[in-house]
């Protein structure tokens, strides 16, 4: 498969913001792409002086100088304004088909081979510049190849989105149960009679569950393994030996601040990550239900770069059940618990052909 330069058929773009419009302000995620800031964040992370900002229309590409090697590329489908901080381009579609290009851009060798374009000697700070992204070969079959490839990739990724709308719906009914017996964890208030007689207590979080910061580990110092490393975002890759034991509780401590994971199996919580370090005789199945309730993008340490400190959250009040409501909840609970368990093996199953066909196919070889 022939390659030829990024900047061989994609040139920068550069739109000003329009006076006294209403458009919505669009922030790049690693997985989930363009989003619009408000709704991602929960709030306004963008300034409030938009005159600066640049205009993206649907058909857009736009990148992360500093987070592209974190994957932060995406194509736009929706009209907005993004921070200036973004570099945004766009194609000749003569010569490419822009899903194809969108798929490719997101590779992994492709994020890998982000890490080593940077300028700047603080690594998690380096900026990659449009002219040496630019200078990237990438893969150009003709254009019906790259339509083929794009469509096969689509159908593995609508397999992938399908297990995780059925872990949704499974959680869903979980927070549903959790909020019946126990009511929002968030909102601390005078605890009945009822409560008291049945052994509910004031708590700060930290006298019940210890928080601790994973430890960071590279796909590429992996070995071969079943141990799932879990990142903010979930299980990213598999190692050879685990980090903490399970059942475990894992909370998206950067970039997907809040996205709450459960394992039953020994695992490896990744750097972007805080895991539950001691349940402190609590049930971890409950703690895990208790996080997807819990609002903890309220206790993010930064605004401008989100992330989650531990210490935040160790001292706030919460209203905590006795164990025997815990385990009450946990059985009524368990049946989800498995079939969760189940569909995530099929999500990571779906994850694995995906990636296998990105590999194949711009080797190639689908």
């Amino acid at each position: 498969m022939s390659k030829v330069s990024l900047g061989s058929f994609a040139k920068p773009v550069v739109r000003s913001a329009p006076a006294n419009q209403n458009i919505p302000v669009l922030s790049i995620t690693k997985y989930e792409g363009f989003v619009r800031s408000d709704e991602y964040f929960k709030k306004a992370v963008h300034s409030k002086d938009l005159s600066k900002y640049k205009v993206v229309h649907p058909g857009d590409f736009a990148f992360s100088p500093i987070h592209l090697d974190e994957g932060s590329v995406a194509l736009s489908t929706q009209h907005g304004l993004i921070s200036p901080m973004y570099r945004v381009f766009d194609v000749d579609t003569s010569q490419c088909f822009k899903p194809y290009l969108a798929r490719m851009l997101k590779t992994e060798p492709m994020v890998q081979l982000y890490g080593t374009l940077g300028d700047g000697s603080v690594h998690r700070r380096r900026s990659v510049p449009w002219e040496r992204l630019a200078k990237v070969e990438i893969p150009l079959p003709p254009l019906d190849e790259q339509k083929r490839i794009a469509g096969i990739l689509d159908q593995a990724d609508a397999l992938r989105r399908l297990r995780r709308r059925a872990l949704d719906r499974l959680n869903t009914l979980g927070q549903a149960i959790f909020r019946e017996m126990f009511g929002a964890p968030a909102q601390l208030s005078v605890l009945s009679q009822d409560q008291l007689s049945a052994g509910w207590k004031n708590r700060k979080l930290g006298d019940e569950i210890r928080l601790q910061r994973g430890k960071d580990i590279t796909k590429s110092n992996a070995l071969p393994g079943s141990v799932p490393v879990i990142s903010s975002g979930g299980v990213s890759f598999y190692h050879a030996e685990a980090f903490a034991p399970g059942p475990g509780v894992v909370l998206g401590r950067k970039g997907s601040v809040g996205n709450v994971h459960y394992s039953a199996q020994d695992f490896w919580p990744h750097d972007t990550t805080l895991f539950v370090k001691d349940f402190r005789g609590n049930i971890p199945l409950f703690v895990y239900y208790f996080f997807k309730q819990f609002p903890i993008s309220q206790y993010e340490a930064s605004s401008a770069n989100p992330s989650l400190n531990r210490n935040n959250l160790h001292p706030v009040d919460v209203l905590w059940p006795p164990l025997k409501l815990q385990s009450q909840f946990c059985t009524r609970v368990h049946a989800l618990a498995t079939l969760d368990q189940a569909n995530q093996r099929a999500e990571n199953a779906a994850n694995s052909l995906f990636t296998s066909l990105q590999h194949r196919a711009f080797r190639g070889e689908l």
